[in-house]
This record gives C-alpha cells, structure tokens and sequence, in this order.
C-alpha cells in the first residue's frame, strides 16, 4: 500500500495524517475517495485561529490538499518552490513531480517563485513550460552569498505581487554542510535567509517541509529551519 503522509506542528502541538491511502503502488497516488479529510479539517481551524502551521510529509504533492483552504476569494496566492526541482511534470494524472503543473493549472490566483534550481536536473523544455506559466526563478548557482543581493531583490519583487505565501522546502535539496561533495546543493544559510525574508513579511500562511528518508527529515538543516519557525512564532 502506498502512502502520502503528512504531520502538522502548530504552537508546540503536533498531529500526524496518513492523508491519502491507494491500495496500489501505481500512480496516481494521490487522488482518491480514501482521503483523510481530518487533514484538512485541523487545517482550517489552525487557519482560522491564525496559526501558521508546520507540514512535514513524503511529498510535495501534500500541498494540492492544502490549497484550496488557504485560497480566499481572489487573493494572489504566492508557492516558493525551495528546491533543485521544477516539479512542473506536465502529465494528464497526478503523480510526483507534477504538484506545480496542476497547482498552476487548477488555481488561477496561483503564481510561483522556484528558488536552487538545478540547471542539471531540467531541460529546456520544462523552462519554457515554467515561463510559459508565469514562473519567476534562481538557479541554484545564483543562490549564494555572493549574489545575495540578487537573491533579496528578486524574491521582494515577487513577494511584492502576492496577497499570502506558501512555502514548499525540499530537505534533499539543502546541503547538510558547505562542502563541494555537495556543490549542487543549497546552502543552508541561504535557505535561511530566503525563509527570514519571506516570515518578515508576514505574508506567510504555512510552510512545508518534504523529505521520504529519516537522514532528510532528522537532519541538522531540517532542525535549523524548524527552530528558525519557532523562533518567529514565539
């Protein structure tokens, strides 16, 4: 059986979902009559009461639960995408990888900033299709502390164009040290700075971290970025 799992952390208090359950390893994985609608549900009330909740899950696609609940009337709704991948597989069934391609298509009031791309890991193709939708993003060599700068002015220019944030942290994607074993990786720092600035705009709604393996999820990366939460909420 396969699984998207997900768990919520809001003011200390913390839930785990298995959200979706398939009886079967093919995809699509996540659409189905078995969904877990507590998810949502627990979602709403954090929501409401003005919490800014946590999700750490297996997977991106998580976050096509959680948008239609974050979504108020026509609010631009901003997706930074912190990750060496696009996640913009155009495909006609849901699957991984093609989280962004559907929250793009479904949701107008949907606009996207993908920040460490990984030149390596796209083609030319899925670029054009990423320009042709509207994308802003960084490559991950320009994500340094040398063109900081950069980095700051291009995500205040999109923050700017945006009513609420989402985030989306792909924990594989961050370096666990500087180290050039780990070249096509992020800079933790970087990544720090990028969450900083978009929480000082208080325009965050939820964060997401992803990550299927424990070396991701209980990594030292991981717990800076969580403690980094903790930090702005108190």
């Amino acid at each position: 059986m396969a699984e998207c799992a997900a768990q919520f952390s809001f003011n200390e208090k913390h839930r785990h979902f298995p959200v979706l359950k398939v009886a079967h390893t093919k995809p699509p994985y996540f659409e189905n009559s078995a969904t877990n609608l507590s998810f949502n549900d627990k979602l709403i009330e954090q929501l409401t009461v003005g919490a800014m909740p946590l999700v750490i899950t297996n997977c991106h696609e998580t976050l096509l639960e959680v948008l239609p609940s974050v979504i108020i009337d026509q609010e631009d709704v901003g997706i930074i995408n912190i990750n060496a991948h696009l996640l913009m597989d155009q495909c006609l069934d849901l699957t991984i990888g093609s989280m962004l391609h559907f929250a793009l298509n479904r949701f107008n009031e949907c606009r996207a900033f993908h920040v460490g791309i990984d030149r390596n890991r796209c083609d030319k193709k899925q670029l054009e299709y990423a320009e042709d939708m509207g994308c802003n993003w960084l490559l991950a060599d320009e994500v340094n502390y040398r063109g900081r700068t950069m980095v700051k002015e291009q995500l205040a220019r999109f923050i700017s164009h945006c009513d609420k944030l989402v985030l989306t942290i792909d924990l594989p994607s961050i370096s666990k040290h500087n180290s050039s074993s780990e070249k096509h990786k992020l800079d933790i720092n970087m990544v720090l700075r990028v969450l900083r600035q978009c929480l000082a705009s208080n325009k965050v709604l939820l964060v997401q971290l992803v990550g299927s393996e424990e070396r991701h999820i209980y990594s030292k990366a991981t717990q800076l970025l969580v403690q980094e939460l903790g930090h702005f909420c108190e």
